[in-house]
């Protein structure tokens, strides 16, 4: 029988929800590749409206995994007090990636890749 602990459920929850920015990206550039796969070009703001390419599965999944992403902006850190004596730890398997993660989102935004951003949220 396969026995978890709450706080072992806990560590992994937290420690995957720490990679939640980069997969996020990661994800966001598979859906801009796919589109430019599917169109022979690379998309601009307002042709064609991503919501309008064949991959609606995908762009859902997008949209709705803003919110968990947003969510580990108050969650993680309170998480990372409340384990305060594991500093070591946690700066190698959640804090560095963590903010790895959404290092890599800010510099996309303010990026060359500008054009794929305005495409993506127009």
């Amino acid at each position: 029988m396969i026995s978890i602990s709450f706080r072992g459920f806990l560590e992994k929850f937290f420690r995957v929800a720490s990679l939640l920015p980069l997969l996020w990206i990661v994800v966001v550039f598979s859906f801009y590749v796919r589109a430019r796969m599917h169109l022979g070009f690379w998309p601009v703001p307002a042709f064609p409206d991503p919501k309008s390419l064949p991959f609606e599965f995908h762009h859902w999944i997008l949209m709705i995994a803003v919110f968990p992403i947003a969510g580990t902006i108050f969650l993680l850190p309170i998480s990372w007090l409340m384990r305060f004596k594991q500093v070591g730890l946690l700066l190698r398997r959640e804090i560095a990636p963590y903010l790895g993660g959404w290092a890599l989102v800010i510099i996309v935004m303010n990026s060359s890749v500008k054009n794929f951003v305005d495409w993506f949220l127009d």
